[in-house]
């Protein structure tokens, strides 16, 4: 069998010259000469664990890093497929977002993050199969009859490439033209499904008779003369301040490119403390720990995993803390059982702990929309006569957001939860830290 030189990556061609791949397959698209991807298909072979509460599927454990793996592999792979001067077709829908638990967090990814930066594309999600070309252009002589043959799933915004294939009386583009060092790369709409299989398939072909086409004529320009090395050591006048403008300019971007970088990382650890106001079971129990120590309460997992249990020391007393993530509030149940962790702690131990119960109420609700207390009469009730403290995982929060700009009155408030019986009063909202 002859060897394929066309692949097609998240969709499938009916085409005896293409080589259908997945996103998650190991063959290497490097393989090809011709390659045809759809960003958005990229989980179409990994199945989730369920839904967040903002829409996003959840991946977990081996399928997480299955998918990571893939969106690493492909970016690199397409980045040096285009360095190398291939032939690229990116199918311009709009991209998926997901969610992958990483490390007891939840991480947000899309689709797009598969496609090298250059060929990230903005994409508002618009649908219909009206279409026209843009006047006068090498795209037309190859694609003009297969118009008729497409629909489209989104329109380019902020197109930083040469648009040629808009929604029809619109300057709203649905493909182009993008221009890289060593080749181009065509963004197009994708085939229209709603036809009769034996149409498609015939407008499965001519697709990529035109694709072909295309980058043929591309490669049939005129050879350019290649000037000699010592030309390059001669300066016109007026060239070298521009020279040494773009020295600077390139210095300049660098230096922001990392400080950009920088930025990009310090905002993602910040999101992560986020997970106090939406998390429950593992990932927020593992989280709370990690505030309690940066606060200066020495914290770790209790004995009992399944309880979601925690032992700590501050200035010489030692706690307990039961940590639970609520649609709702707290309930006298959740009270019961931080009481017989307590208990429990004292039978092995010969002394009474300081009982804390850590609530993520209402943690499906948006923040600022949670106006009812997390403890209800009958919890409050039952936690004082026991001296426990009752504390919300976002006053834990907003007590470590104080931490960053005052010290003394976080560690203040902290001392306060061990003196609290009943429910702790202050930083109830974050930012504001009394």
């Amino acid at each position: 069998m002859a060897k394929k030189s066309i692949a097609y990556i998240g969709i499938e061609s009916s085409d005896p010259r293409v080589e259908n791949i997945n996103f998650s397959d190991k063959h290497s698209i490097l393989d090809f000469e011709t390659v045809v991807v759809d960003p958005s298909q990229l989980l179409r072979t990994f199945s989730s664990v369920g839904d967040l509460s903002n829409g996003n599927p959840l991946y977990r454990g081996a399928v997480a890093e299955e998918i990571l793996d893939s969106i690493r592999r492909r970016n690199a792979e397409l980045k040096e497929f285009v360095g190398l001067g291939r032939n690229l077709v990116v199918l311009a829908g709009r991209a998926k977002t997901f969610s992958l638990e990483r490390g007891g967090s939840y991480v947000g990814f899309s689709s797009e993050q598969v496609l090298p930066d250059l060929l990230r594309l903005k994409v508002d999600e618009r649908h219909g199969r009206n279409i026209q070309l843009a006047a006068n252009n090498l795209f037309n002589s190859n694609f003009e009859k297969l118009v008729d043959c497409l629909s489209y799933k989104g329109s380019l915004s902020n197109f930083s490439g040469e648009p040629l294939l808009f929604i029809k009386d619109t300057n709203l583009p649905v493909g182009g033209l993008i221009s890289l060092p060593k080749s181009k790369v065509i963004v197009f709409p994708f085939l229209d499904m709603a036809v009769p299989r034996g149409q498609w398939v015939e407008s499965d072909r001519r697709l990529l008779d035109s694709i072909l086409g295309f980058f043929e004529t591309l490669r049939a320009k005129p050879v350019e003369i290649s000037r000699p090395e010592w030309v390059d050591d001669l300066h016109f006048p007026t060239e070298v301040p521009l020279i040494e403008r773009r020295i600077l300019l390139i210095k300049s971007k660098e230096a922001l490119e990392e400080e950009l970088g920088t930025l990009g990382q310090e905002i993602e650890e910040l999101q992560d403390y986020k997970l106090l106001l939406f998390g429950t079971g593992e990932a927020l129990h593992q989280k709370v720990i990690q505030v309690l120590n940066e606060l200066g309460i020495e914290s770790k997992a209790g004995a009992n995993r399944v309880r979601g249990d925690i032992v700590m020391s501050f200035s010489g007393v030692r706690g307990v803390a039961e940590v639970k993530g609520k649609k709702g509030t707290a309930s006298e149940g959740d009270a019961r059982q931080l009481d017989a962790w307590s208990n429990d702690f004292y039978f092995e131990n010969e002394f009474s702990p300081k009982g804390i119960l850590i609530i993520n109420a209402f943690n499906e609700t948006p923040y600022g929309e949670r106006i009812d207390s997390a403890f209800p009469d009958a919890v409050i009730k039952y936690s004082t006569r026991r001296e426990h403290c009752l504390i919300t995982s976002a006053q834990l929060l907003n007590i470590w957001l104080c931490r960053q700009q005052d010290v003394l009155r976080a560690d203040a408030a902290v001392a306060r939860i061990f003196q609290t019986n009943g429910v702790f009063v202050g930083f109830e909202k974050i930012g504001v830290f009394e």
